[in-house]
């Protein structure tokens, strides 16, 4: 694909996806830190040190990119695909969105471009969500 479908399918009117880097790490480790993020990431409210959350930040993922937000950039959610099965072709699916993104349209853009990327991108046939009842108050 050239780079410019590359763009168009990694871009929608509210957000973008970008390759998470290095240098984003700090702030999401912040990002997990949140008391109401907290409790909902895999953790399960257990505080970690920036020194695990990095050695642990690639465990099982297969890929993860950050959402922004088209206009201003800043960061709407942080997008994960883990535990892929090739064989099976399967892999699970988290998101994390920032506070101030939840519930939101970008939010849910990010999303939809997110899950469109790794359909077109690895051959799976399901893409699978473990989301308990009180997360879902963040997406719809």
């Amino acid at each position: 694909m050239d780079d410019l479908n590359d763009q168009r399918r990694n871009r929608g009117p509210r957000v973008r996806l970008t390759a998470v880097e290095q240098r984003h790490l700090p702030a999401l480790w912040e990002l997990i830190q949140d008391p109401e993020v907290s409790r909902r990431w895999r953790t399960a409210g257990a505080s970690v040190s920036p020194e695990e959350f990095s050695s642990t930040f690639w465990d099982g993922v297969l890929v993860q990119h950050l959402a922004v937000d088209a206009e201003g950039g800043q960061p709407v959610a942080w997008l994960i695909c883990y535990d892929a099965n090739h064989r099976q072709s399967r892999a699970y699916f988290a998101v994390v969105g920032f506070p101030e993104f939840l519930a939101t349209r970008a939010l849910r853009d990010a999303i939809h471009l997110f899950i469109d990327y790794l359909f077109e991108t690895w051959p799976f046939r399901q893409v699978l969500i473990d989301v308990p009842e009180f997360n879902l108050q963040g997406i719809e």
